[in-house]
């Protein structure tokens, strides 16, 4: 630490050094040209920085305390992260000359104490002072799916949706049109203070609403909706009244797909299987009991025709075959070999093709 302590004064000494060298060499006039020279070389290349420092004099103050060595070099943030000095590992100790970038924003601390929230602007830190924290203002677009979400009717879906939210920052300051206010710097403390991986609490607040809102409705309702954007809708309602009180707006939220969980999916399969197979039990039932009545009618028919008891069978058994032969009752379901055979029988008889 010590080097930079005597840099500022052995630049001042340097200085003086090559002025007196010169006027001892070559007199008064060769001095005052060369301090003239140097001096006009600073100030060009210090106003050609006006427009990067803010202004004329900010620009030269900044590149004589350069110069000299009060200030150990810059330190630049963007894309919330620092990118000068590339080599940086720790806390970039001061004075230095930082450069926050458009939508982000900095906190400074020195020793024990919090000394600053920044936004997007150029100024000096104190000695020992560094940047402790950074903090992307630029609006954030995440992908989100939530999983085994409660139905009213207790089944489980999983909602998809993405959202679009940001630090409730005025735009004006985030592109460093203007200094932030104390409202913004208030923000940035709570933040800071309560919620510092505010991402994290965001994702928080959104899957407390879509679960409060999803717990609100039975799942053939969630299948039925023709669009999500009405459930859109209330999810980002509730979402936002979560966040405000955390500093955090959310600009915008779409609900992509509301989904059943695969074991809510295997047991509605089983469920239409059981009430199909229930379907085709009552189908049979109803084919046998009318296969009952025609086998009754023919042996009612042979029985009075005073067969014996075999042939009464046999006769009773051949009517039946054939009145199955030419019309096989409708809704019959017979095994696959029956039904071969009474096709079998309507082709021999020339009743189908």
């Amino acid at each position: 630490m010590m080097r930079f302590r005597l840099r500022p004064v052995l630049s001042v000494v340097v200085l003086l050094v090559i002025v007196g060298g010169t006027l001892w060499a070559f007199g008064v006039w060769a001095a005052l040209c060369g301090v003239a020279a140097a001096a006009t070389v600073f100030f060009a290349s210090a106003l050609a920085y006006t427009e990067f420092y803010g202004d004329a004099w900010t620009a030269i103050r900044y590149h004589w305390s350069i110069l000299v060595g009060t200030t150990r070099g810059f330190h630049k943030i963007e894309d919330g992260a620092t990118s000068l000095p590339r080599d940086a590992r720790g806390p970039v100790l001061g004075p230095r000359l930082v450069i926050v970038a458009p939508y982000n924003a900095v906190v400074l601390e020195q020793g024990s104490r919090q000394t600053a929230i920044r936004g997007p602007e150029v100024f000096r830190t104190r000695p020992f002072e560094f940047v402790k924290r950074i903090y992307d203002l630029r609006p954030r677009q995440r992908a989100m799916e939530f999983r085994d979400v409660l139905t009213k009717d207790g089944l489980l879906t999983a909602v998809a949706l993405s959202a679009t939210y940001s630090i409730a920052i005025a735009p004006a300051v985030k592109i460093g049109q203007r200094k932030m206010t104390a409202s913004d710097r208030g923000i940035l403390q709570a933040i800071d203070m309560r919620t510092p991986d505010w991402e994290e609490s965001v994702r928080s607040a959104i899957e407390r609403s879509v679960r409060d809102v999803v717990r609100a409705m039975e799942l053939s309702n969630l299948m039925g909706v023709p669009n999500l954007d009405g459930l859109g809708q209330i999810v980002l309602e509730q979402a936002r009244q979560r966040l405000v009180p955390s500093g955090i707006h959310l600009d915008q939220l779409r609900i992509e797909s509301v989904q059943p969980t695969s074991d809510v999916t295997e047991a509605s399969t089983d469920l239409w299987v059981a009430a199909v197979e229930q379907q085709i039990q009552a189908i049979r039932m109803r084919s046998l009991a009318s296969w009952v009545d025609t086998m009754a009618n023919a042996l009612s028919a042979a029985a009075q025709k005073g067969l014996s008891q075999e042939a009464l069978y046999k006769e009773a058994w051949c009517r039946a075959i054939e009145r199955m032969s030419r019309n096989i009752p409708e809704g019959l379901i017979l095994e696959p070999e029956v039904e071969k055979s009474l096709i079998t029988l309507r082709r021999s008889a020339g009743l189908a093709p």
